[in-house]
C-alpha cells in the first residue's frame, strides 16, 4: 500500500533563521467545460488517485497599503463533487471552516519524497483523469520548516470532505513551498448519493492531526451506519493510506481509541482515524451525549509527549479534552472559571502561558454570558490549560474580562464628532448620531459572531488570543452595536484587551470599528500618515460593490467584521468590508453606454453622498472585502490598519502563467458570520523562522513577525485571455500607492453587465437557475484556501550561525570550519563560534554536529 508516512525529527533547532510560506495549487484545467457542466482541474473526492498529492507552488508578490512585501498564492483548491452522470455545474465545491496550525515546526523531515511542478498553463496535479496535462517533478530538500492546513467543503446533496495538507519550505527559498493535499474524509462511498455523515472543522496542528465534529443531519444513508449527533473526530494526515477513501460512519468495534472495523471493501482508513472525545468507550457512537462544538486542540510539538490532544466544549456548559493518554474528560466550565452563567462560541488556545501558576502551561479562552439574557455575553473566559489539554488549576488559573461601559480608540478619532472614537460616549443627545438620541453613542455591547452555524461548522475561534513581544497577554473579540441582539447586525467593533498574568491591570482599546449607521470608519493608511481608506459595513458593501459580491455571499446583510488573529509582535489581522477612496467621484457626469455598457445594467450608486444615485465611474471609490493588519501601537495601546490584500486584485499566477482575480471573500452568512469566514484559527502565532522572537528593535510592522495566515476565496482564472491587465513594477518607493494593487482598476476590470469588456467572468454565474451571466466565458472559477506569508528569509546574527559557511545548509564545510579553529580565540560569531563566545570548542563542535545535514538558511 502506498501510505503518505512522515516522520518527524526528535529535535527542533533553536538558532535556526527562515521564513513561513504559502500554500497553492495554481493551476487551470485542459478543458474549460460549459455552463452546467463546468470541467476544469479540482480533483474529485472519491478517486483513489486523487487521495493524495504533491506539488510545489511559489509565491507572487503582495505588496500591502505601507509599503509592505508579502507572497500570495492560491494554494488548495476545493475538491469538484460531481453527480450521479459524473457532471458537476461548477469548477468546484463550496468551503465551509478553515484552520492553520497554531504551531510550526523546524527542521522537520518533508513528508513527500517528490513534488510535482509546472509553469505552465494546463499543467497540474489532475492528469491522471486528463484533467491536466503530465507535469514535471522535483526531489524536495530532506529537511524542511512545516506548517499544516484544514477546511472541510460540500457539495450536491450530501457529499461532505475534510482536506488537509502540509506546507513546507526551506529558509533559504521561502517564496517556494512545498504542498501536499490529502483528502482526510468522505460522507459517503460513492459520489452524489446516500451519505453517513457531516462535518465541521475544527483545527489541524503542524503535525498533520487534524480534528472536526461529525452528525448525521441531513444524512439518508443506511440507519444502521449514521454516525449519530456528537463525534469529534481526529485524523492523522501524515498516516493517511493514500489507496483508499476515508469514508466516516459508525461501523465500529470495542477498542481503547475509536477505530473502523477492518473491513475489506476499502472504505475505511482504520490507521489514521481515531475519534477521541468521547466517554464511554469502547463501543459505537454514543447517543444521548451532549452535543460538542468544533473543537481546537493542543499541538502535539506542545504537549510533553501526551500525542494529540482535543480541546473544545459542549451544550452542557462543559470544557472538555481527551487528555492524551488518559480517558476524556470534561469538567463544568463554572467549576474551571468561577463566575461563568454560560458559553459560546469556540474554544480558542495560544501557546502563551498568561498565569503565574506553577502548573499552567498554555492558555483557552471562549466568550462567557453574564446572564440568561441573550445579549449578555460581555465576558471572555480565560483559564490554564496543561500539555494534555486538561484545566491546570481548576478555580484558580481563571480569569474572566468583563466589557467595560465605554472603549476608545487612541489612534484614530470620530469622524462625525471629531475626538477620538468611542463607543459608550456621552454627547450631547443632539450630537448622538446612532439614532437612539439617549446622549450615549452606542451605549450596548456585546461579543458575538457566534449565531448561526458556529457551534456545528466553525469558526475555530472567535475568540483570540496571544502574547506580545513584550510579554503582555492579548485577547481579542468582535463586539455587535446592540441593545437587542440583531443577528444581521452591521455595526461591529474588535475590541483588544491587554492584562497581565492572572487577569492584571486589563486594559481595552478599539482595534477596528466601522461606524455604522453612519458614513466613516476607521481609517485605513499608506506608509506614512495618508488615509487611503476606511472600514465599511456590510450594507455599504451590498449598495456599492459592483460585482454584488456582498448579495451573493451574505444577501447584503450580516456582520461586518470577522474574528481576529494575533501574530507574534500582537498585530490583529481580521476581515472586513473596505471602501478605497479613488477619483473625484464625479459621477454625475458619466455616461454608462461610454464605457460600453447598457446603461440599463448598471446599479445606480451615491458614490458621492450628495442625495442622487449615480453611474459607476471607474474614478470611483472601491468597495470590497479586504484583509486588513491592525498594527500594534505598544505604547499608547492603539492600532493603526494597514490594508493587505483586497477583493478584485489580480495576481499573476506563478506556476500556472494565468492571472486570476481574487472575487470574492465570505464574511456574512446572512443571518449570522458565514461559515467560512476569518478567524483567528486562520493565523499562525510563531515568526517566520519559528524561533521568538526575531530581533530586538525590530518595529511592529515587519512581516516576519507572522507565521503565515489563510484566507478562503473565489477566484477567477483569465483561461481565455480577454483580460488585458498590465502588471507594472511595484514602487515602494512612492506612496500614497498608485500601483496595480490599490487603484489602477479600470473599466476593463468590470464585469460586463457595468461596462466591463468581460475579463475574469465565471462561467458557472448566473442571474436566474439555467440563465448564465458570462455564456461566452472560457475563464475557471474555483474556491481556493490563499496563503499570504513572506517570500524573505529572516534576517540572521552571527551568534545563530551554525552554517559558517553560509551556504544554507551545515555540512563538511561547516564541521572543517570548526575543526581548523578548534581551541582558538576568534571574533565573536566567526570561524566556526556558533554560540558567540569568542572561543571555538566543544560547544561550537557539537552545535555543528547537532544540525548536520539541515537546511538553516543562515
Amino acid at each position: 500500500m502506498r501510505k503518505q508516512v512522515m516522520r518527524m525529527s526528535a529535535f527542533s533547532l533553536a538558532m535556526v533563521c527562515g521564513t513561513s510560506a504559502a500554500l497553492a495549487q495554481d493551476s487551470v484545467g485542459v478543458t474549460d467545460g460549459a455552463f452546467g457542466n463546468a470541467i476544469g482541474d479540482a480533483v474529485a473526492p472519491h478517486n483513489l488517485n486523487e487521495q493524495c498529492n504533491s506539488y510545489v507552488v511559489d509565491l507572487a508578490p503582495l505588496m500591502g497599503s505601507w509599503g509592505t512585501m508579502w507572497g500570495i498564492a492560491p494554494i488548495a483548491k476545493a475538491s469538484q463533487f460531481v453527480d450521479a452522470g459524473g457532471n458537476s455545474a461548477f469548477f468546484s465545491a463550496l468551503t465551509s471552516s478553515q484552520f492553520l496550525s497554531s504551531d510550526m515546526l523546524t527542521n522537520a523531515p518533508t513528508p513527500s519524497g517528490s513534488y510535482e511542478f509546472w509553469t505552465g498553463n494546463a499543467e497540474g496535479v489532475s492528469h491522471e483523469n486528463l484533467r491536466n496535462n503530465v507535469p514535471g517533478s522535483m526531489t524536495p530538500p530532506a529537511q524542511s520548516n512545516q506548517m499544516a492546513y484544514i477546511f472541510s467543503e460540500f457539495g450536491n446533496t450530501e457529499d461532505d470532505e475534510i482536506v488537509a495538507g502540509f506546507i513546507n519550505w526551506v529558509p533559504s527559498d521561502a517564496s517556494r513551498l512545498y504542498v501536499t493535499r490529502t483528502n482526510m474524509a468522505v460522507s459517503g462511498e460513492l459520489p452524489d448519493s446516500p451519505a453517513f455523515s457531516t462535518f465541521g472543522v475544527g483545527a489541524i496542528d503542524a503535525h498533520g492531526n487534524g480534528f472536526w465534529r461529525a452528525d448525521d443531519f441531513g444524512r439518508s444513508g443506511a440507519f444502521a451506519r449514521l454516525v449519530g449527533e456528537h463525534w469529534v473526530y481526529r485524523v492523522s494526515a501524515a498516516a493517511r493510506d493514500c489507496d483508499t477513501l476515508n469514508v466516516l460512519d459508525s461501523t465500529a468495534v470495542a477498542t481503547p481509541w475509536y477505530v473502523f472495523d477492518g473491513d475489506v471493501a476499502g472504505i475505511h482508513d482504520e490507521g489514521a482515524t481515531a475519534a477521541p472525545v468521547f466517554p464511554p468507550l469502547p463501543g459505537p457512537p454514543p447517543t444521548g451525549n451532549s452535543v460538542h462544538v468544533v473543537p481546537n486542540c493542543v499541538p502535539e510539538s506542545l504537549s510533553g509527549g501526551n500525542g494529540p490532544t482535543v480541546l473544545t466544549s459542549n451544550f452542557d456548559t462543559e470544557f472538555v479534552f481527551d487528555g492524551s493518554p488518559a480517558p476524556a474528560g470534561a469538567l463544568a466550565a463554572g467549576t474551571v472559571v468561577p463566575g461563568i452563567f454560560d458559553i459560546r462560541g469556540s474554544v480558542e488556545f495560544t501557546r502563551a502561558d498568561m498565569f503565574s501558576s506553577p502548573t499552567s502551561s498554555y492558555t483557552a479562552g471562549i466568550i462567557s454570558k453574564i446572564n440568561a439574557n441573550d445579549a449578555s455575553a460581555r465576558r471572555l473566559a480565560i483559564w490554564g490549560i496543561l500539555p494534555n489539554g486538561a484545566p491546570s488549576a481548576p478555580g484558580v488559573d481563571a480569569v474572566l474580562l468583563t466589557l467595560p461601559t465605554s472603549i476608545t480608540d487612541p489612534c484614530d478619532d470620530d469622524p462625525i464628532l471629531g475626538g477620538n472614537f468611542q463607543i459608550g460616549r456621552t454627547v450631547p443627545a443632539a450630537q448622538d448620531y446612532d439614532g437612539t438620541a439617549t446622549g450615549m453613542l452606542f451605549p450596548d455591547f456585546f461579543y458575538d459572531n457566534y449565531h448561526g452555524a458556529a457551534a456545528f461548522r466553525g469558526v475555530t475561534s472567535q475568540v483570540g488570543l496571544g502574547e506580545d513581544r513584550f510579554g503582555n497577554n492579548l485577547a481579542s473579540g468582535v463586539i455587535y452595536y446592540s441593545a437587542v441582539r440583531d443577528d444581521d447586525q452591521p455595526g461591529n467593533a474588535l475590541v483588544v484587551t491587554r492584562f497581565g498574568d492572572d487577569g492584571a491591570n486589563p486594559e481595552f482599546t478599539l482595534a477596528a470599528w466601522n461606524n455604522y449607521p453612519e458614513t466613516g470608519g476607521k481609517p485605513i493608511y499608506d506608509g506614512g500618515n495618508n488615509i487611503i481608506g476606511e472600514l465599511a459595513s456590510f450594507e455599504d458593501l451590498s449598495a456599492n460593490n459592483l460585482r454584488a459580491i456582498a448579495q451573493r455571499s451574505g444577501g447584503g446583510i450580516g456582520p461586518s467584521i470577522t474574528p481576529a488573529g494575533f501574530d507574534s509582535y500582537g498585530n490583529a489581522y481580521f476581515l472586513s468590508p473596505v471602501q478605497i477612496f479613488r477619483g473625484n467621484n464625479q459621477d454625475n457626469d458619466i455616461d454608462a453606454s461610454l464605457l460600453g455598457g447598457d446603461p440599463a445594467l448598471f446599479p445606480m450608486i451615491d458614490t458621492d453622498s450628495d442625495g442622487f444615485t449615480d453611474s459607476p465611474n471607474p474614478e470611483r471609490d472601491l468597495w470590497e472585502v479586504g484583509l486588513v493588519r491592525a498594527v500594534y501601537d505598544a505604547t499608547n495601546f492603539c492600532y493603526r490598519l494597514e490594508l493587505v490584500l483586497r477583493t478584485g486584485q489580480i495576481f499573476p499566477g506563478q506556476n500556472s502563467g494565468e492571472s486570476y482575480m481574487i472575487d470574492n471573500i465570505l464574511i456574512s452568512g446572512g443571518s449570522s458570520l458565514a461559515a467560512s469566514a476569518f478567524s483567528s484559527g486562520n493565523v499562525n502565532e510563531f515568526p517566520m523562522h519559528g524561533t521568538f522572537p526575531i530581533g530586538i528593535g525590530v518595529p511592529a510592522d515587519d512581516p516576519r513577525h507572522l507565521g503565515g495566515m489563510i484566507v478562503m476565496a473565489e477566484i477567477t482564472y483569465d483561461v481565455d485571455g480577454m483580460d488585458t491587465q498590465d502588471f507594472p513594477a511595484v514602487d515602494t518607493t512612492t506612496l500614497p500607492l498608485t500601483s496595480v494593487e490599490f487603484d489602477a482598476l479600470g473599466p476593463k476590470d468590470f464585469p460586463a453587465e457595468v461596462g466591463g469588456t468581460g475579463a475574469y467572468e465565471d462561467p458557472t454565474a448566473a442571474f436566474d437557475p439555467g440563465v448564465a451571466l458570462y455564456p461566452d466565458s472560457n475563464d475557471q472559477a474555483y474556491t481556493s484556501l490563499l496563503f499570504v506569508g513572506n517570500e524573505g528569509a529572516a534576517p540572521c546574527t552571527p551568534c545563530s550561525n551554525v552554517d559558517g559557511s553560509t551556504d544554507g545548509v551545515v555540512n563538511l564545510a561547516d564541521l572543517n570550519l570548526v575543526l581548523f579553529n578548534f581551541g582558538s580565540a576568534v571574533a565573536p560569531g566567526t570561524n566556526g563560534d556558533t554560540n558567540c563566545d569568542g572561543q571555538v570548542n566543544l560547544t561550537d563542535l557539537n552545535n555543528v554536529l547537532f544540525a548536520f545535514g539541515t537546511n538553516v538558511g543562515c
